[in-house]
């Protein structure tokens, strides 16, 4: 009923326009004169009419239930890879990655995805959004190892950069912002991981606890309450407002080789959800040995991480509050050798465990952003998809 209703609404509100639309495109280009009036207005041509109307009936016709099915955006401009997505209301959002093998940047102005134009840079990871006029991302570089961009609500511009490649970014204001990255070292020798702050004025190194550690993603929970995760291992520092510590490293499961840092998301310092994919293989099968990638969703409870859900490729997930988070997994098949069909769920944490609560066929999702408690967006690296909990 609720879904009829809303579907009636909005064809009631597309024929509406229509019907004011035809009358006023029925009118002559000129109409005889009126009466003079104290304050004149422009006259209903069809040009006004159309100007004024159509972009009426498209939003009365965009999306007119929801509730039940997903909307798919198509990402124009070649999308290869499709690294975070975050919206700032339902008719505004960002997303990062790579497109025709240079750095792209994509903007949703409540109707579409749009390829945006920004200075040539390589694959973007990291996106930070303070409002819709103060907007940060960034990665590799084009001329330099790294890059990181600023839209200052007309243009996207490279900013000042000692020429780390970057993994992630997070700001809170003009002045107070965080990159993390890792030095290129010479041939054969370890990368040096890299914290940096913007204070408004100048890009400041902070001290490192771990400097062995590869640091590839923030959870923002206040300017003094920042959490910060290793890429492989799930090393986590905490920020404090003064300083940088270590606040818990972990071994990884048995028969790991090869892990990958997905999602990470955090409410409190005391609840965070990562979503760590690992690659498992049976060398006992044969040669090359037979491999499959997994992941589960982590919890972080100020103590320790504790696995919550096994058997499934997590990709990414988002912490709300202690009892709700949501999550996204593409799901295996009876086969698991690298053939994934194209179809994703997306889970929600109860506080007690996860249960699925959506499916979409289709699609390999990778990214995840919640507008609280329940619209839900995500993307995969061809285009976004939106679903509105009812």
């Amino acid at each position: 009923m609720r879904a009829f209703i809303r579907y009636a609404s909005a064809v009631g509100a597309a024929l509406a326009t229509l019907a004011v639309l035809a009358l006023a495109l029925a009118l002559p280009a000129s109409a005889p004169a009126a009466a003079p009036r104290s304050t004149p207005g422009p006259a209903l041509t069809p040009t006004v009419a159309a100007s004024v109307f159509l972009p009426l009936l498209q939003r009365s016709l965009r999306d007119p239930d929801p509730v039940g099915q997903w909307t798919r955006y198509a990402l124009p401009g070649n999308p290869q890879v499709v690294n975070k997505i975050v919206m700032s209301s339902d008719v505004s959002g960002w997303a990062v990655g790579q497109a025709s093998d240079i750095g792209a940047i994509w903007h949703f102005d409540g109707w579409a995805w749009q390829l945006v134009s920004i200075p040539t840079v390589g694959e973007l990871r990291g996106l930070s959004v303070v409002n819709d006029s103060d907007v940060w991302a960034a990665g590799q570089g084009a001329a330099s190892p790294g890059a990181l961009l600023h839209w200052d609500g007309s243009t996207w511009s490279l900013t000042s950069w000692p020429g780390e490649q970057e993994r992630d970014v997070l700001a809170f204001s003009a002045s107070d912002v965080w990159a993390v990255g890792f030095q290129l070292a010479a041939p054969g020798l370890p990368t040096t991981p890299s914290i940096h702050h913007w204070n408004g004025a100048e890009w400041v190194d902070a001290p490192n606890p771990t400097p062995d550690w590869d640091f590839g993603r923030f959870a923002a929970i206040s300017p003094t309450d920042i959490l910060l995760i290793e890429s492989n291992d799930q090393v986590l520092l905490h920020w404090n407002g003064v300083s940088w510590g270590v606040a818990f490293s972990p071994s990884l499961p048995r028969g790991v080789v090869g892990v990958e840092l997905r999602g990470f998301s955090a409410s409190s310092n005391d609840n965070a959800w990562t979503a760590p994919g690992w690659t498992l293989c049976n060398p006992n099968t044969r040669i090359p040995p037979i491999c499959h990638v997994e992941g589960t969703f982590y919890r972080w409870d100020g103590h320790a991480w504790n696995g919550t859900t096994a058997a499934v490729d997590a990709r990414d997930v988002q912490a709300l509050s202690p009892s709700l988070a949501w999550g996204i997994t593409n799901d295996l098949g009876a086969d698991p050798r690298w053939n994934y069909p194209d179809s994703s769920s997306v889970y929600r944490w109860n506080g007690a465990a996860w249960e699925q609560a959506l499916h979409l066929p289709g699609a390999l999702l990778q990214h995840l952003f919640v507008l609280a408690p329940a619209d839900i967006w995500a993307a995969d690296n061809n285009a976004v998809y939106h679903y509105p909990m009812p």
